[in-house]
């Protein structure tokens, strides 16, 4: 009769998810939150999750909005004494919006993050937090979760979760997603944006580089003293991968375009640039029908990126489907494009800086606007170009990128040390232990509270968690 009554839970509207949640008798909330979780497999794969007390060394962590990590959460579960329980955006949003209204601003803002008491979301920040304070200290119980973890600072499905778990005693970390600061503009949006938020009530903020520290230190939002540098999960599988690659001999050779989207901030400037480049990959298509061609985009910003796609394909009558040597895709593996192509092009990505570690041809468009001093603050390492091949037109764009295709080279040592450098300035160790250090943090924070009698941590000054529903 439970399982039935909390099956049926999914499709209850707002007003009926959160009547039962505010009225339902303790037991019976519990397991429909119990309900929502999903332990993580190492194969990607998730199931509904057991219930565990704690207990050996094994360390659980619960994981929220698990969508957003990007192969963070599979590389955890397949480390031995660790277990991985997921909870998901969707259930996550569901559950806030039965507390704060639809019309609450949500992203990004002081309203939400750090809302004053006449504020309308101060209010429901009260009543959530006190719900949560009192259904997440069994539910925590039942399955045996140490600590908590997010993927972003400030993503709002997950900010009155972790804070709760926090003052409960239940470290919540952030393994950052976001780091790579690299340019002027950058760091310094990132700081005035972070600067209207209040104050991080978790327990420590894990990234990848110390512009990360110093960027979120400038912002005020968290202390330097609480983040720790410990590089990117994800990239400890690929620098193994590259150490141990044998590239199999390619039927075909691949060009691979790291799209990027036109910038909200000098919009009308880019769309030149935009469609230059993202074109240049079309016609190369159309020009080279033995050679294939793959531009991916990221599926965070799929539909604007594939809207200003197609308005550039219709302006210069270029159709891109009727193309069979052409991959246009949001879904792609970036590591395994890298891995297969002849050359990798791209502007202000990470991709850049993985591609030229596994010692690709890596081709920069810098050219119309892009070119033009003024813009300097907006490009990523600016002073580092040179270790990739800089296209300042788009004749040169168009013949690196061939050229590479036509014409293996190998990357000079001293160029290759120079890219290693970058990479672990921006991203993470070369030696692949990104995944040993995020454990080691989680192990020492939960063993502290622990010690301690489950001492809280850092607590915002206004305790939204007194007041009951």
């Amino acid at each position: 009769m439970l399982t039935d009554f909390i099956g049926r839970a999914k499709n209850l509207t707002k007003e009926g998810l959160a009547l039962l949640l505010r009225n339902a008798p303790l037991p019976l909330t519990v397991s429909l939150l119990a309900r929502m979780l999903q332990d993580q497999r190492a194969d990607g794969g998730i199931a509904p999750a057991e219930q565990r007390p704690a207990g050996g060394r094994t360390i659980t962590i619960l994981a929220l909005s698990p969508e957003n990590f990007r192969g963070d959460l599979e590389a955890l579960a397949a480390t031995p004494d660790v277990r991985v329980i997921t909870l998901s955006e969707l259930w996550l949003l569901r559950l806030l919006y039965c507390f704060y209204a639809t019309t609450t601003t949500l992203r990004m803002y002081s309203s939400f993050f750090d809302p004053t008491p006449d504020d309308p979301a101060y209010a429901a920040k009260r009543r959530y937090r006190a719900f949560l304070n009192k259904v997440l200290p069994p539910l925590f119980r039942r399955f045996g979760i140490d600590c908590v973890i997010g993927y972003h600072l400030h993503h709002v499905a997950d900010v009155d979760w972790g804070a709760v778990s926090e003052q409960l005693g239940f470290p919540y970390v952030i393994i950052q997603r976001e780091c790579l600061f690299a340019s002027d503009h950058v760091a310094r949006y990132t700081v005035e944006r972070m600067q209207r938020l209040g104050r991080f009530e978790g327990a420590h903020v894990a990234v990848h580089n110390e512009v990360s520290v110093k960027t979120f230190e400038t912002s005020g939002f968290v202390e330097r003293d609480r983040m720790s540098i410990l590089g990117a999960i994800r990239m400890d599988g690929y620098i193994r991968r590259l150490l141990g690659r044998k590239d199999p001999a390619a039927a075909r050779p691949k060009a691979t375009l790291f799209a990027f989207a036109v910038s909200s901030v000098y919009r009308e400037e880019m769309a030149v640039f935009f469609a230059d480049v993202h074109l240049t990959f079309v016609r190369l298509a159309q020009e080279n029908p033995g050679v294939d061609f793959v531009i991916k985009y990221k599926n965070n910003v799929g539909p604007t990126w594939l809207r200003d796609f197609d308005v550039a394909c219709v302006a210069a009558s270029l159709d891109p489907t009727v193309l069979p040597n052409l991959t246009i895709t949001g879904t792609a593996d970036p590591q395994d494009l890298i891995v297969e192509s002849s050359v990798v092009a791209g502007f202000n990505s990470t991709t850049l800086l993985e591609a030229g570690i596994a010692g690709k041809n890596v081709v920069v468009p810098l050219f119309d606007v892009m070119a033009n001093p003024g813009m300097r603050g907006f490009l990523y390492f600016p002073d580092k170009l040179d270790v990739f091949n800089v296209a300042e037109s788009l004749e040169a764009f168009h013949a690196l990128v061939m050229d590479a295709v036509e014409n293996h080279r190998e990357v000079a040592d001293d160029v290759m040390a120079r890219r290693r450098a970058m990479f672990e300035e921006y991203v993470s160790s070369l030696d692949g232990d990104a995944t040993s250090k995020h454990l080691l943090l989680l192990r020492d924070l939960v063993a502290a509270r622990q010690s301690k009698g489950l001492r809280a941590g850092w607590v915002k000054s206004t305790d939204y968690a007194t007041e009951r529903p």
